[in-house]
């Protein structure tokens, strides 16, 4: 029986993407209320009448990325079992929570700050206009910082890049598969140690309904670098 080969060291997390139904609050809400740069607008590879928005910082290096896919007649919906139901993104400590609150207050965006567990980072979490979930994390990852140089935003609480998803499933469940292309489980979470940058990956206890990819206001995936097409085709 063939064996699987072991794909080679993955570079570290390169994008995440959800889907809209509204370009144009989807630029403003990730553009002027979070601070992100608009990288670029392209088509859809598979659809080409449809626009694929990216933003992220200045370079649009990978690391940075959140993309949305346009579907104007997808429907509404909520990540069920089995998806990534929220980004995480990083930022540099709890007075950067207090700033993005208020932030987020004077933009008609409720957002709630998880204290509760002394043991776990400390987070703000909030949903953009279309419902994908937000998670602003105080994080001691070792990746250098990915920012945007947004002029109303002080330099010290700018997002700082991918932390990684968190997702409706269990670590067990997901732990072989995501040993196999580079992960190692630490603690409650996994830890990507990648040639150019760290991921980690957190869980949450899967509700009981069903997936609901391909909704607006559910991630539709994350992606992470493979270096040049030699090696994604090795």
């Amino acid at each position: 029986m063939a064996q699987t080969k072991r794909p080679e060291k993955l570079t570290g997390p390169h994008h995440f993407t959800g889907i809209t139904a509204d370009v144009v609050t989807n630029v403003d809400f990730w553009c002027r209320v979070l601070g992100l740069r608009f990288v670029k607008n392209t088509l859809n590879f598979e659809t080409t009448f449809r626009y694929h928005t990216y933003f992220g910082d200045e370079e649009g290096h990978p690391g940075s990325v959140v993309t949305f896919l346009e579907f104007k007649e997808a429907p509404a919906g909520r990540p069920g079992r089995g998806d990534i139901f929220r980004l995480v993104l990083r930022v540099a400590s709890y007075d950067s929570l207090e700033y993005w609150m208020d932030r987020l207050i004077a933009n008609q965006t409720h957002s709630e700050m998880l204290r509760l567990d002394p043991t776990q980072p400390q987070c703000l979490v909030f949903q953009d206009p279309e419902g994908h979930d937000v998670e602003l994390m105080v994080s001691d990852s070792p990746n250098p910082p990915l920012v945007a140089a947004a002029d109303d935003i002080p330099a010290e609480h700018r997002i700082l890049g991918i932390e990684g998803p968190r997702s409706f499933t269990t670590l067990e469940e997901t732990l072989p598969f995501a040993q196999h292309i580079g992960f190692r489980q630490d603690g409650d979470r996994l830890v990507l140690d990648g040639s150019e940058g760290q991921g980690r990956w957190y869980f949450a206890p899967p509700p009981q309904r069903p997936s609901g990819d391909m909704h607006v206001g559910v991630w539709h995936h994350i992606a992470y670098g493979v270096g040049n097409r030699d090696e994604l085709q090795a």
